[in-house]
């Protein structure tokens, strides 16, 4: 039954378990440096044009990506710190990760929605790496860098939230869940 008690028990278990993730996981066991990994990894995987690597300064880890093409009928090549790519993931991946854990389903399914999602979220990387190489070619070819893709789905605030939020809503919910909540409706 989905009583008000439920959907505010799930908005408070998000947000303990998101702020849990953000301030406490990931600091104490240095994930940011496996996120750093799984970037540069799926970047060398995915793009040719670019050689990523993670470089690590002090107690911090960035995803630095050296991208090749060609500028004006010349071959050049460049460093491109991916920063943005990084924390705007990440948080994107956190906010997926809290959704789907704070469900009141069993432990499976929550476990397949949690596989499924991460799927989904390294999906959302691929073309997120992609949108932030073209956003950096446009820079420094010299064009405004106004790729609408990068912007929008790398720098708003929104976006950061929709994308994880659109794909909670496709690996966590069954077609029988939206009919009963289609029938209480009525």
């Amino acid at each position: 039954m989905l009583t008000k008690k439920t959907i505010l028990l799930f908005f408070a278990k998000c947000l303990i378990l998101y702020l849990l993730l953000a301030f406490v996981a990931i600091p104490a066991l240095k994930l940011e440096r496996g996120a750093s990994a799984v970037i540069a990894a799926t970047g060398n995987a995915l793009f040719s044009n670019t050689k990523w690597k993670t470089v690590t300064e002090g107690s911090k880890h960035t995803t630095v990506a050296n991208i090749m093409t060609t500028l004006k009928g010349k071959r050049i090549s460049f460093d491109s710190e991916m920063k943005t790519v990084e924390e705007a993931w990440l948080f994107s991946f956190l906010f997926m990760v809290s959704l789907i854990l704070a469900l009141p389903f069993h432990w499976k399914r929550v476990l397949v929605s949690l596989l499924l999602g991460i799927l989904g979220m390294w999906i959302y990387l691929a073309f997120f790496i992609k949108w932030s190489i073209k956003y950096a070619c446009d820079v420094v070819a010299g064009q405004s860098g106004d790729n609408l893709m990068s912007g929008v789905l790398a720098e708003n605030i929104g976006y950061l939230t929709i994308v994880p939020v659109f794909i909670w809503v496709l690996v966590a919910f069954r077609r029988s869940d939206w009919r009963q909540l289609a029938a209480k409706m009525k």
